[in-house]
């Protein structure tokens, strides 16, 4: 019983560690049932491991996320454990956003809000080598149907492992004041058709932001002489071609994130090792193909690319026994 509780601390270490940096609040109650008010779930209680809240700046509702932790070892990780666990969440989600025990526990005096789910699934001994896509696919829900107005995430390890690697560059890169402070940072949101964005309130990366192929931090503090700006942005691809860059570089000028004074960093936790040499390579090929003009090409010059060191959070199950 003791061995599963400290496995299971890992998770909740972890999911701290990640997501203080996206600006997200963890609850204080973790660890405590609610009672089932939902009588065709046949449940008395559902779990809620840890319950975190952050303000999303394209919709007008707070939304909370109901995460239930689950800490693995790699043998232990199939798509049979992933389907219950999510058909569990699924099912803990319904009846969060009804609950008046739920919502007395955790929302406090706030008035319009939404619930989600997070089903954490973290891999304690680093061994996992799978196809997680692959494995997530196999795990359907088969006992009862998502409600159109709930939302199901699933972060898998590899999932884990990047944001973990971008959480840990973050506090780094803050800590040597490369980086400023997170009042002086925000999250990129782009203006989309049907929802207005307000960037007021981007101090949060979403849950569909995290998800998301990269991650755009941007940036703006004050020198002794001029402002700094600009934006690190989180790729999580291997960079095996010059085509995904292109790509990316192209998200970059679409959405005018390279100004005239601007300083981007594009940074790898999983770049493969000539992952720079295809970069520049989609530079020189962008270059030619839309502008070869001087000051394009400063701007162009204004992109870099940079590794980032992959974190892979292991913590010994003793020293976690002995933690209050």
């Amino acid at each position: 019983m003791a061995e599963t509780a400290n496995i299971a601390k890992m998770a909740k270490k972890v999911s701290d560690d990640i997501f203080e940096v996206f600006g997200w609040k963890r609850h204080l109650h973790k660890d405590l049932n609610f009672a089932c008010c939902i009588t065709e779930h046949k449940k008395k209680t559902h779990p809620a491991d840890v319950v975190f809240s952050y303000q999303s700046p394209v919709e007008a509702n707070r939304i909370f996320i109901n995460t239930d932790l689950k800490s693995y070892a790699a043998t232990t990780i199939k798509s049979t454990e992933v389907r219950d666990a999510i058909n569990s969440l699924n099912l803990s989600v319904a009846c969060a956003n009804r609950s008046a025990e739920w919502r007395e526990r955790y929302v406090g005096d706030v008035t319009n809000y939404d619930v989600h789910g997070l089903l954490f699934v973290y891999n304690h001994d680093a061994g996992f080598d799978k196809n997680w896509q692959k494995l997530l696919a196999d795990a359907k829900i088969t006992g009862s149907k998502i409600n159109a107005r709930n939302r199901l995430y699933v972060l898998g390890p590899t999932d884990i492992l990047y944001l973990v690697s971008v959480a840990d560059d973050i506090r780094r890169q803050r800590g040597s004041e490369v980086l400023p402070k997170a009042a002086e940072c925000n999250f990129f949101y782009p203006d989309m058709i049907n929802t207005r964005v307000n960037h007021s309130l981007n101090k949060a990366a979403t849950l569909e932001i995290l998800t998301a192929p990269w991650q755009v931090l941007r940036y703006e503090k004050g020198g002794k002489d001029q402002n700094v700006s600009g934006s690190y942005v989180y790729y999580r691809g291997l960079g095996e071609t010059p085509d995904e860059f292109k790509f990316l570089i192209d998200y970059l000028f679409r959405f005018q994130l390279v100004g005239d004074d601007k300083q981007i960093s594009i940074r790898m936790p999983f770049a493969v090792g000539d992952a720079s040499a295809r970069f520049e390579s989609a530079k020189d090929e962008y270059w030619k193909a839309h502008h070869s003009l001087p000051e394009f090409n400063k701007r162009m010059e204004r992109i870099k690319f940079e590794t980032v060191a992959r974190v892979r959070d292991q913590f010994d199950e003793t020293v976690l026994g002995m933690e209050e």
